[in-house]
C-alpha cells in the first residue's frame, strides 16, 4: 500500500539504522536527523516515527534517533511484521472500496447523466442532479465504512503487539513514551515550560495517540488511499 510516498522518495544515499526482511518485503529504518524537513514537520505533531512506502513491498520508517534507541522493542522485526500486515489489510480494504463501490457507482451515475442529457425535458436536469448527489452520498458512506474497518484493523494490530511484547511491558512502554515526549519538548522549549508551570502549574502534553503505538496509520493517511 502506498503510504507517505513523498517521504519515501526523500532518501538519497543516506544509510539506514536498520534493515529488516519480512516475508520478501523490505523495511528500512532511517534517522529523522538526516531529514530535517521530516523532523520539523512530524515532531511538531508529537509523532516521532512515520511509515512510508511506494508499493506495499518496500517500507521506510523515519524515526527520531533518541526515540528509536529508547523504544527499539516497538520496531523489532516481529512488531514491524504486524504493521506490515496491517498495511496489507488497508490495501485490501482500499481496493474493495475503490473497485467494487466507488468506480461502479461513479460509472453508473455518469452514464445515466449522459443518457438523460438527450432527454429534452426540464425534469431530466433534476434527475441528473439527484443521481450525482446519490452517488456522492454512496461514496461518502463507503469511505466512512472503510475508515471504520481500518480502525478496527488498527486495534487488532495493537492487541497483537501487546501479546508480542507482553501486556505489562506494553503499558510500561506507553508510559515511558509519554515521559520521553514530555522531556523532549521541555528540552526544546524550556522557557515555555517554566512559564506554564508558574501560571498554570501543569504543562499541556503533546498529543500522541496511545492506541496506535507507533503512529498512525493515521486514519488521515490511509484516507488518501481510500480512503495517504
Amino acid at each position: 500500500m502506498k503510504v507517505n510516498v513523498k517521504l519515501y522518495n526523500l532518501v538519497n544515499g543516506q544509510s539506514p539504522l536498520d534493515v529488516q526482511q519480512i516475508d520478501n518485503r523490505n523495511v528500512e529504518i532511517y534517522s529523522m536527523v538526516d531529514f530535517p524537513q521530516v523532523k520539523d514537520e512530524f515532531i511538531r505533531q508529537g509523532r516521532f516515527a512515520v511509515w512510508s512506502s511506494v508499493d506495499g513491498n518496500n517500507y521506510r520508517i523515519f524515526i527520531e534517533p533518541g526515540y528509536y534507541n529508547e523504544f527499539k522493542e516497538l520496531y523489532s522485526l516481529p512488531v514491524n511484521k504486524i504493521w506490515v500486515d496491517f498495511w496489507d489489510a488497508c490495501e485490501k480494504l482500499s481496493h474493495t472500496a475503490t473497485f467494487k463501490i466507488i468506480i461502479p457507482v461513479t460509472g453508473v451515475a455518469l452514464a445515466a447523466c449522459v443518457g438523460l442529457s438527450f432527454w429534452k425535458s426540464e425534469i431530466s436536469s433534476y434527475i441528473s442532479i439527484a443521481l450525482v448527489i446519490l452517488a456522492f452520498l454512496v461514496m461518502m458512506i463507503s469511505n466512512s465504512r472503510a475508515k471504520a474497518k481500518i480502525q478496527q484493523e488498527n486495534v487488532k494490530s495493537v492487541e497483537l503487539i501487546k501479546k508480542e511484547v507482553g501486556e505489562k511491558r506494553f503499558e510500561q512502554l506507553i508510559e515511558a513514551r509519554k515521559d520521553y515526549t514530555d522531556k523532549y519538548f521541555a528540552a526544546i522549549y524550556p522557557e515555555d515550560v517554566v512559564e506554564d508551570e508558574v501560571e498554570t502549574e501543569s504543562l499541556e502534553e503533546p498529543v500522541v495517540e496511545e492506541a496506535q503505538v507507533v503512529e498512525t496509520t493515521e486514519a488521515e493517511e490511509t484516507e488518501e488511499k481510500v480512503i495517504e
